[in-house]
């Protein structure tokens, strides 16, 4: 919901102005592992900047920070100019939340109009910019008003549902007095701390206030509403574009600030009616029943896909689910086949190596399934660099493309690209959708690596290893198909010649036995010459010796 936001600002400014806009986005659980969050991050280096006019950033939503530092140094490297959102860098323009200002007010609030003496404080995780400034705030208004700020009270969160949860599990697991407020970070984590308090039994915000921050508008939907600061991250987007245009005319990059303003609801113990109530239902609705259809989709996809053993297979399943959501068109770009599903190593005297996988994008991809106003098509080798071919992008007459990663773990395979898709940037179910094309593809990745495996194993049983002859094993195992093959020959061989003889064709068997018998008719006359020339006869009596003739 962060980053969604910031895009459809982004967007929408971009279609007023005509710009036409790639989009590079992935998801990622923050608990992964360095390995998924190598091969996932892994998108944010595949274009090739100098194809492209210019580059909106938002840095801190990368959470691979190898990857982020590579990418705004290759950005600075390209010489486009950049606009990063809620995070300054030195020599590209800015725009910035006023998350210290907004949450310092939130907790203010709650101490001063609330009576809160108690808070609790779940924070984004460590580094994240945001989160400090947050943190920083909730600190110095806790000092400002009289309160002593407890380390104990503050819990580093992920920004995610769960580390609300885990947050309040930890408080009660020490049976301490429960807080008179939560204040967190951002509204996901918000609903967490709600969920569990709830399960254990409280109220909010009869037993404690909770309080969040983005204004997302799952909170206006939530019971009970959840107060929280909304960032205006629609106008942030909209600001970032416009600064891009202005450098483009030759101005200065700068820094610009967007105030965050704090919306009190039921969480924080105020009722005030939300203005967009109405509206927000209405959009869940229709998201429920898109997540209903689009939930029978993929259990169905995931299903036929563990029946394709081969890429042929796959790519023909893969027309049958290759459109989702609002697509007008979308691509499967896969990286070079030999490099991703390669069997064998050369390097390791042509051993199979299950670890040998490929870890990025190749020079060239290809497109083995593309669909375009209903009709499937596929396009040769091209730079991945580029992203998509030219012709496509002239053909599609697109807003803008959505890019993600198709990968296992580390393991990249390509990657996906969408037309004028606001299902890809705002769905989950995209992202499970993606996840099962990159399993099934690791699945044939490992197929290949099985039967590469079985075949070896069994040229070790049927042949001798140092003269690559068949043994005993070899002999049995192959025997069967050898006499067949010769009995199916020799009954082929009879059939045509009884098919030539009838009609009066003289088969190579006759041709054969013609030249057989012109060779001995006149070996025969040469020896009657032989014996007109005289001589004198030498035999043996008994049998037993030899006889011939002597001149």
């Amino acid at each position: 919901p962060y980053t969604t936001l910031f895009r459809s600002g982004i967007l929408r400014e971009a279609k007023q102005q005509k710009i036409f806009c790639y989009i590079f986005t992935c998801q990622l659980n923050f608990q992964a592992n360095t390995e998924s969050q190598e091969g996932t991050y892994n998108i944010m280096r595949l274009p090739d900047l100098s194809h492209f006019d210019g580059a909106i950033l938002l840095k801190n939503t990368i959470q691979y920070t190898r990857i982020a530092d590579e990418l705004e140094e290759r950005i600075r490297n390209s010489g486009i100019p950049c606009v990063n959102i809620a995070q300054k860098i030195p020599g590209m323009g800015s725009v910035m939340v006023k998350n210290y200002e907004a949450e310092y007010e939130v907790v203010s609030y709650l101490i001063q109009n609330k009576g809160a003496r108690s808070i609790n404080f779940v924070s984004g995780y460590p580094g994240n910019p945001d989160g400090e400034e947050r943190l920083r705030a909730y600190c110095d208004a806790l000092s400002d008003n009289g309160i002593k700020v407890e380390k104990e009270r503050i819990f580093s969160g992920n920004y995610s549902i769960g580390s609300g949860v885990r947050a309040v599990q930890e408080w009660l697991s020490r049976n301490e007095r429960l807080p008179d407020a939560y204040v967190c970070a951002n509204d996901q984590m918000a609903i967490g701390v709600i969920e569990e308090l709830n399960r254990a039994g409280y109220s909010v915000p009869g037993d404690t206030m909770v309080t969040g921050f983005d204004g997302d508008d799952l909170c206006q939907a939530f019971s009970p509403r959840i107060a929280t600061v909304e960032t205006g991250q629609h106008e942030c987007g909209s600001i970032a574009v416009r600064q891009l245009i202005d450098a483009w005319s030759g101005k200065a990059m700068r820094t610009e600030w967007v105030e965050g303003s704090f919306r009190k609801a039921e969480s924080c113990g105020d009722y005030e009616k939300g203005e967009t109530t109405g509206n927000i239902c209405g959009t869940f609705v229709k998201e429920s029943v898109i997540l209903r259809q689009t939930s029978d989709f993929i259990r169905n996809m995931s299903s036929d896909f563990t029946e394709a053993e081969t890429l042929e297979a796959f790519y023909e399943t893969m027309k049958k689910y290759i459109r989702i959501g609002d697509m007008s068109s979308c691509y499967l770009c896969m990286c070079e086949m030999d490099k991703v599903f390669h069997r064998e190593n050369p390097e390791k005297r042509n051993l199979i190596d299950l670890k040998n996988i490929n870890t990025g994008y190749t020079e060239t991809v290809t497109i083995p399934v593309a669909c375009h106003s209903d009709s499937f098509m596929a396009y040769s080798a091209f730079p991945s660099g580029l992203v998509l071919p030219e012709e496509i992008e002239s053909k599609d007459e697109a807003d803008f493309y959505v890019v993600t990663p198709v990968n296992y773990h580390h393991c990249c395979y390509g990657y996906f690209v969408s037309a004028d898709s606001y299902f890809s940037l705002q769905s989950e179910l995209f992202y499970s959708w993606v996840s099962n094309v990159g399993i099934a593809l690791e699945n044939i990745r490992k197929w290949i690596l099985m039967n590469g495996l079985m075949r070896r194993l069994n040229d070790m049983w049927i042949y001798d290893t140092m003269t690559k002859l068949y043994n005993r094993a070899g002999f049995y195992y192959i025997a069967e198909d050898v006499l067949s093959g010769m009995k199916e020959k020799k009954a082929d061989r009879a059939d045509k010649r009884k098919r030539d003889r009838k009609n009066g064709v003289k088969t190579e068997d006759d041709k054969a036995r013609s030249m057989h018998i012109r060779r001995k008719t006149a070996e025969a006359k040469n020896n009657g010459k032989r014996g007109k020339s005289g001589g004198s006869k030498v035999s043996c009596r008994n049998g037993s010796g030899i006889s011939g003739k002597t001149g």
